[in-house]
């Protein structure tokens, strides 16, 4: 069972303003809603119970940058299930620092890399998981390490236009209007969600 996690010092400094409400993001909506869709979920590190013949029989790989969420997908493949919990609350501190923080991004991303060359051809493959299961893990996996790229790719061609003079149709091209609205739509949706979550962060759900 994963729980959730809050950053028990949001008021130190900005940074650690905006993790604590990336945690609530991650933790209260994200992980949750994920769970409540698809029925699975993942380990995270911070607040996870496992039965202890479990845990010893899956073990964690000291080799892996994020050995939490290797850990997670091992059990899978081992037909455990995970779910999450967001009444299960615990605490960390945030990283304080930009350096810090970016150290930090870099070993999740890197660990993250890991598992998906390590796991996801067994995860699209194992009988655990049902078919919407394996492409949300392909998702997770695959396409979280893909995105970026894309998303780079987004900003560079939207500069490259600037610079040239190319017009941006943003208001008179169908497409580029509705996909404006909805992405703006859900940024303050989940903003909302995030908030409501942290006004009720000590409460059971």
């Amino acid at each position: 069972v994963q729980g959730r996690c809050i950053v028990r010092n949001p008021k130190d400094n900005f940074q650690t303003r905006m993790v604590a409400i990336e945690f609530e993001q991650m933790y209260a909506v994200a992980h949750q809603g994920r769970s409540m869709l698809m029925d699975t979920a993942i380990f995270g590190g911070t607040n996870g119970w496992w039965r202890t013949s479990t845990l010893q029989a899956i073990g964690m790989d000291p080799r892996m940058l994020t050995e939490d969420i290797e850990s997670a997908v091992r059990s899978i493949l081992a037909g455990y299930k995970l779910v999450h919990d967001r009444s299960v609350i615990s605490t960390e501190l945030s990283t304080m620092s930009a350096k810090a923080w970016w150290s930090q991004r870099l070993r999740w991303a890197q660990g993250w890399l890991q598992v998906t060359l390590r796991h996801q051809h067994k995860l699209a493959r194992t009988e655990h998981l049902s078919g919407m299961q394996r492409v949300y893990w392909a998702y997770m996996l695959s396409w979280g390490g893909l995105f970026p790229l894309f998303a780079m790719a987004a900003v560079s061609l939207l500069i490259a236009d600037a610079v040239t003079g190319h017009s941006i149709k943003l208001i008179t091209d169908p497409f580029l209007a509705f996909t404006t609205i909805v992405t703006l739509s859900v940024m303050v949706l989940l903003n909302l969600v995030t908030s409501l979550a942290q006004g009720v962060a000590q409460r059971p759900f």
